[in-house]
């Protein structure tokens, strides 16, 4: 996923997510979709996960409830077969059981069509980010 979206990888994040999904999976703010492999033992075909997090309420969301969905993948050797459509629709049901009415995703040029098809759209309003650098001080602007 990460080198489809051009993100350069050194790894670092990988044991902190670990433990943040062995935690957090099964909790009220990480929800996750798995398909397994059926030609691999214990294989996964694809998955994703979303964040569940707290907002303010506000006009057409009385929960204050959003999600972002932090990844879909699917294995090279199981793309093109609805994969990825049946982890998204498991994601977006799920989170609408609970009250959730609006979910945020970044997606990549091979994504884009299936996230539009299932009612993702442009943003009303641009999302802007801020950056800390790892001292702690302003990073300024993210390109």
């Amino acid at each position: 996923m990460f080198e489809a979206m051009g993100v350069a990888d050194d790894g670092r994040w990988q044991a902190p997510c670990a433990e943040l999904l062995r935690d957090g999976l099964g909790g009220a703010s990480l929800l996750g979709a798995v398909v397994d492999d059926p030609d691999g033992e214990g294989r996964l075909a694809a998955c994703g996960i979303a964040v569940v997090s707290d907002r303010l309420p506000g006009p057409g969301d009385t929960a204050g409830l959003r999600a972002y969905i932090q990844s879909v993948v699917t294995d090279v050797g199981h793309r093109r077969c609805g994969l990825a459509r049946a982890v998204m629709t498991s994601l977006i049901d799920r989170l609408a059981s609970r009250g959730v009415t609006s979910v945020d995703l970044h997606t990549t040029d091979d994504g884009d069509a299936l996230y539009r098809s299932l009612g993702f759209g442009d943003p009303r309003n641009p999302e802007l980010q801020y950056r800390a650098e790892p001292t702690g001080r302003p990073g300024g602007a993210v390109s």
